[in-house]
């Protein structure tokens, strides 16, 4: 553009920066070679040009906002020089001032995209400022429009609503902000509602998203015709409005296969969600209540996105409330403690980016500092002076933006605690009918335990067996290529014998653990008239546990030992009892030695009064301080994805407590590795003690 005329510089850059803020990439990167300013344009219109180049960027991609945020904050700094070398030059200082306003506008962008949301506040302020001096009240109710999306970003849906509001009643807002005005406050009224049913808050939502889908549609933007229709069904389907939300949904669709809109590829991630979200609440209004419900667990279950983390928390409440209206206090129960741990784990991300905040803050502020000793250093006394006022009132405005969001997350989190303990109140009166029915599912769960533990137990008499397969079909091979060769020996064929002769012992064996589980499992069929408490002897079952791992100790360079009693008779579940047993050794041999070769395993049984006390003690790499608390819970292992379920250890500890009437621990070990220590009762109760199932 050198040599153009300062108004026409001025007329293509706003029309430039219009088609940015309207989401028409095509034509603004079309643009953006021709609108190139030279070497020799002043540093304000190169920095505008930049501010509008960045903010381009960020449209086309929410996530890029983390890649160019350094880029952004130079932008700032360097906003920050032209305002102070103003003075010195004679240049129109409009020029200027919207140079700086347009640079702060693509700063508060990139913050408020990575959830930096004080810093965002402060940018809009700041370009609010701006503005005002310059006389643009159009642009001045722009910024104000784009300070709403920063608190739908933070949730402060109060105050989005507030300005919202305010901002409807002005007259000279574009059409662009004015259906960013309508759908911002339509989703303030539609999550404030989360928390609280206010009257006439539905009602004025559908009105706003009606008011911006014609508005899209006269205009001709898909975008926001596609996501009025979304918000449109949400709504109209939790007034019950069946047919009408089918349709918004179906015309919402049609409209995303349309092509070349970039924006629209953000909507077209989020549509799934939205639509099983709003068939779910038709299933409901129609009857059919357990298909919604799980729709709608599902639906909640599957959003992992941080930004869409209040989505999740809002269907979640919406099967809260569906739940209640239909009389499902069970699910309502349910789904209520989710969205609990749902808002913890929100408060927890909100407080985590609060931290973050403060640290890349505080790293600006230092670099700020560093900027303005090199101004000081190199300019005049009326430099530095404005720096440091700029500074100040800078600060003031982050201040009193951290201030202000914090206000709203507190009044947020009260409001939800308030909420949750009402409900919690009422609920109270249905609590023995939950319990039943947490009762039926913990026995349902418990049959879930039985069969994986049987087919935990199965895993070493059908691994031993394999073994022996293998083994003895190698030998045949290797004595078949000797026969062809002529180099058989005597020696050769005794060793195949005393070979086969161990391998067979070790396959009698396994097969007769098989055999021992059959019958088991046969005996399982009628589980009340057949209780699984026998009497056996637990250092005869250990010994042959012990004989049953020797394969294993053998490949692990490992060896086992056994101090026990000649005799230690008990009565009660024997198989439960070698299961855990089983899976001690496993683990020691598998986890705690699997670094250490020529390592060892203890195993010890001692009589205690009325108890027995088993214990299994390696001297492997033990286990950390900060995963020894975790170990028996199900799904946690430190070798993820090498072969390690984390289901061993919860399932013997359950078995331990369901099916022994007793408990296992984890010690610390004097001599290095693990030590785990399962005490039970001798003499097992009958009405005590079941299959587990």
């Amino acid at each position: 553009m050198t040599g153009d005329r300062p108004e026409d510089v001025e007329s293509a850059l706003r029309h430039w920066a219009r088609l940015i803020a309207r989401g028409q990439q095509a034509e603004a990167w079309a643009l953006l070679p021709l609108l190139r300013p030279g070497v020799d344009a002043p540093p304000h219109a190169q920095l505008r040009f930049r501010a509008l180049e960045l903010q381009l960027r960020l449209s086309a991609s929410l996530k890029a906002a983390h890649d160019l945020l350094p880029q952004l904050q130079q932008l700032g700094r360097e906003a920050d020089a032209l305002a102070g070398a103003a003075a010195e030059d004679g240049s129109d200082p409009a020029a200027r001032l919207r140079a700086e306003a347009e640079c702060r506008l693509s700063e508060s962008m990139g913050y408020r995209n990575t959830g930096l949301i004080p810093a965002a506040l402060r940018c809009i302020a700041r370009a609010e400022s701006l503005l005002t001096e310059l006389g643009d009240a159009g642009a001045v109710l722009s910024m104000q429009a784009h300070r709403l999306r920063v608190y739908y970003m933070a949730g402060m849906d109060r105050q989005l609503v507030e300005l919202g509001e305010s901002l409807l009643q002005q007259e000279a807002l574009q059409l662009e902000d004015l259906l960013n005005v309508l759908s911002s406050t339509a989703s303030g009224y539609y999550y404030l509602l989360e928390s609280e049913d206010l009257p006439g808050y539905r009602e004025r939502c559908i009105a706003l998203n009606e008011r911006a889908l014609a508005l899209a549609e006269a205009g001709d933007d898909v975008y926001a015709q596609c996501l009025s229709r979304l918000n449109l069904a949400t709504n109209v389907a939790l007034q019950g409005q069946v047919e009408a939300a089918r349709n918004y949904l179906r015309t919402a669709a049609e409209l995303l296969k349309r092509r070349g809109n970039v924006r629209l590829q953000s909507m077209r991630d989020q549509y799934p969600i939205a639509h099983r979200y709003v068939l779910a609440i038709c299933d409901f209004h129609e009857g059919r209540h357990d298909d919604a419900f799980a729709a709608l667990e599902q639906t909640a279950a599957g959003i992992g996105d941080r930004m869409l983390m209040r989505l999740r928390n809002n269907i979640v409440a919406t099967q809260v409330k569906l739940a209640e209206q239909a009389g499902r206090l069970d699910v309502a129960l349910a789904a209520a403690h989710r969205l609990r741990a749902y808002d913890q784990e929100r408060a927890e991300a909100h407080i985590q980016q609060l931290v973050s905040d403060f640290s890349i803050l505080s790293r600006q502020a230092r670099i700020d500092a560093e900027h303005e000793a090199l101004l000081r250093h190199g300019g005049a006394l009326e430099r530095a002076l404005a720096q440091r006022n700029q500074e100040l009132s800078t600060t003031l405005a982050r201040l009193q933006s951290e201030i202000e969001l914090r206000r709203a997350t507190e009044a947020a989190l009260q409001s939800t605690h308030d909420e949750l303990e009402r409900k919690a109140q009422v609920r109270a009166q249905s609590v023995h009918e939950a319990r039943r029915l947490l009762a039926r599912q913990e026995k349902l769960a418990a049959l879930g335990n039985l069969g994986v533990g049987l087919a935990h137990e199965l895993n070493t008499p059908i691994g031993n067996a394999r073994l022996v397969a293998s083994s003895l079909h190698d030998r045949a091979a290797l004595l078949l290529q000797r026969i062809e060769v002529g180099g058989l020996r005597r020696e050769h064929l005794l060793a195949l014998v005393q070979e086969s002769e161990s391998g067979a012992a070790l396959l009698l064996q396994s097969l007769q653990r098989l055999e021992q589980l059959a019958h088991k499992l046969q005996g399982e069929a009628d589980e009340a008239q057949s209780p699984s408490v026998q009497a056996f002897d637990a250092s005869a079952w250990a010994a042959r546990v012990l004989q049953d791992q020797q394969m294993l100790a053998q490949q692990m360079e490992a060896s086992l030992s056994l101090e026990a009693p000649a005799s230690c008779p008990c009565t009660g579940d024997a198989l439960a009892f070698s299961q855990v047993l089983c899976t001690l050794l496993d683990n020691a041999l598998r986890h705690g030695l699997r670094d250490r070769p020529g390592g060892h395993v203890r195993l010890e049984l001692l009589e205690q009064g009325q108890d027995l006390e088993l214990v299994v003690a390696d001297d492997g790499c033990g286990l950390d301080a900060a995963h020894r608390d975790r170990v028996f819970e199900p799904f946690f292992t430190t070798r993820f994805g090498q072969g390690g379920s984390g289901l061993g250890l919860h399932l013997a500890h359950q078995l331990a407590r369901q099916r022994l009437s007793g408990e296992l621990a984890l010690q610390t070990n004097p001599g290095g590795g693990s030590r785990f220590v399962l005490r039970m009762p001798r003499q097992a109760v009958t009405e005590g003690v079941g299959h587990g199932g």
